[in-house]
């Protein structure tokens, strides 16, 4: 069975959110205090 999604690094995602790689990190497993904004921005790219 394949993916049928390209797999994305943490770090790529966070270069196109203009985020930290730890800002992403903390979004995708529901930690820290990350803005409304920052998340959307960031899941958007997930």
């Amino acid at each position: 069975m394949t993916n049928s999604f390209p797999r994305v690094s943490i770090h790529e995602i966070a270069r196109r959110a203009r985020v930290s790689a730890t800002t992403v990190s903390l979004v995708i497993n529901s930690k820290g205090s990350i803005s409304t904004r920052t998340r959307e921005r960031v899941m958007a790219l997930c």
